[in-house]
C-alpha cells in the first residue's frame, strides 16, 4: 500500500458513523431496520469501510454486497455526515451511489417481452440467455480485476468477492428464468 492509500485507509477506518451524543446511533438503526444483531452490523459497516476504500483507489467501478448497500443508503440519508463529514473531509472526493447500469437487464426485460408476445421461439430467448451470461462473465472480469487490486493493496474485501458471486448467481438465475419462459 503507498503512503497516501495508508493514509486514506487510516482516515476511513478512523471515521466515527456514530454520533456519541445520539441517543438513537446509526448502528442501532441499521441494525433494526435490517434485523441483524451488533455484531453483524459492526461487521457490515467495516465491509462498508473497504468498499469505500476501493471506491477510492481503484480505476474500476464497484458494486457493494447488499448488506453494504444497506449501511451505504442509510449512510446517504445522514447527508451532514455523508457529504460533508465522510466524503468532503475524510475522503476529499464525492463518491455518488448510482443504479447499477447492467445492460443484461435490459436484455432480460426484451427477452422476457418477446417470449410473452410469443413473436420469437424459446430456441431464441434461450440464446439471448447465454449473450446475457458471456457480458456478465466479463462484467464480472472486471470486478475481479478490481479485487485483485485491492488484494494488492493489502484490503482483502469480502465486499468485493460478495458481489462477484451475487453477479455469478443472478446471471445464472436470469438464464434459468429465460429458459423456463
Amino acid at each position: 500500500m503507498t503512503a497516501p492509500q495508508k493514509e486514506l485507509w487510516d482516515k476511513i477506518s478512523n471515521f466515527r458513523l456514530d454520533d456519541p451524543d445520539a441517543s438513537f446511533t446509526f448502528s442501532a438503526r441499521l441494525a433494526r431496520e435490517n434485523g441483524w444483531t451488533k455484531e453483524y452490523t459492526n461487521s457490515v459497516i467495516e465491509e462498508y469501510r473497504k468498499f469505500i476504500f476501493l471506491c477510492c483507489v481503484s480505476k474500476s467501478s464497484a458494486t457493494p454486497s447488499d448488506p453494504v448497500n444497506q449501511v451505504w443508503h442509510l449512510h446517504l440519508t445522514y447527508t451532514k455526515s455523508y457529504w460533508i463529514n465522510f466524503c468532503k473531509s475524510t475522503l476529499q472526493r464525492e463518491i455518488h451511489h448510482n443504479p447499477t447500469k447492467d445492460t443484461y437487464l435490459l436484455g432480460i426485460v426484451v427477452a422476457i417481452s418477446i417470449q410473452a408476445s410469443g413473436g420469437i421461439g424459446v430456441g431464441i430467448v434461450i440464446l439471448i440467455g447465454f449473450i446475457i451470461a458471456i457480458y456478465s462473465a466479463i462484467k464480472m472480469m472486471v470486478t475481479t480485476k478490481a479485487i485483485l487490486t485491492a488484494v494488492t493493496l493489502g484490503v482483502v474485501t469480502t465486499t468485493a468477492l460478495t458481489a462477484v458471486v451475487a453477479c455469478a448467481e443472478t446471471a445464472v438465475a436470469d438464464i434459468n428464468f429465460l429458459v423456463l419462459c
